[in-house]
């Protein structure tokens, strides 16, 4: 999202680095790499099909130029300024859920702080930050707590892998973040399920069924679920 905001956002400063996110190529801060040669700064090419329009002339391309604006802002300013705001305004520091097996920039952060971080501006503890989610899933079992409708139960796969019937994960309900690689039902089909409501003001009121019919995510027309039978009565 912040490569596709920076296309849409064209400025002197951010040239070099919107050269590489449409073509691959880095120079001496990137260790002069190509697409060829392993660099990850380029688009992934669905996405510069859909939204590196921008860039045409400069690049002779004929990519899409979305309608809509694209932003890496939204969990900043729902939900990590808020969270700052209320600690300054209260003195109270949070506790947060997250874990370092969920990779990318938290396990690098919780890595690099520990689980409790005393920083300049910010203190927070992480008491998860040990554990993987076969961890709590397991706990949650062993100490019987209710588990919110939205995860469904607590299954064992054959190989003995914990997981949930409904979602895996949960976020804001509008987020998008990731829905292009969910199968159905996919969050917004349990949001459907769950609060029709709020479905119909994210997707109509909102707008954000055109989004998802721009990326090319099905979500209109409800999902076909198989009903596995028995082994008995299956033909």
């Amino acid at each position: 999202a912040g490569k596709i905001q920076m296309l849409q956002n064209p400025t002197d400063k951010n040239k070099t680095v919107r050269h590489a996110i449409m073509t691959g190529e880095t120079g001496a801060y990137g260790g002069f790499k190509t697409k060829e040669t392993g660099s990850r700064m380029r688009l992934p090419q669905k996405w510069l099909d859909l939204f590196g329009g921008p860039e045409n002339e400069k690049y002779g391309t004929n990519y899409k130029a979305a309608p809509f604006k694209v932003s890496p802002d939204c969990c900043y300013w729902m939900k990590e300024r808020p969270c700052d705001l209320y600690a300054k305004e209260t003195g109270r520091k949070p506790y947060m859920g997250l874990m370092a097996s969920e990779g990318g920039q938290r396990r690098f952060a919780l890595v690099r702080h520990g689980c409790n971080y005393y920083g300049k501006t910010v203190t927070r503890s992480c008491p998860f930050a040990i554990f993987s989610r076969q961890d709590l899933l397991q706990l949650a079992l062993d100490i019987k707590v209710p588990v919110p409708e939205i995860y469904g139960e607590i299954v064992r796969d054959p190989d003995g892998t914990l997981k949930t019937t409904r979602a895996q994960r949960t976020g804001c309900t509008m987020c998008g973040f990731g829905i292009h690689i969910e199968n159905r039902p996919h969050r917004f089909d349990r949001l459907r399920e769950d609060s029709p409501k709020e479905w119909r003001f994210w997707m109509y009121d909102m707008g954000w069924g055109k989004v998802l019919d721009y990326i090319g995510v099905e979500w209109e027309a409800p999902p076909i679920i198989q009903v596995e039978l028995p082994f008995e009565t299956a033909v």
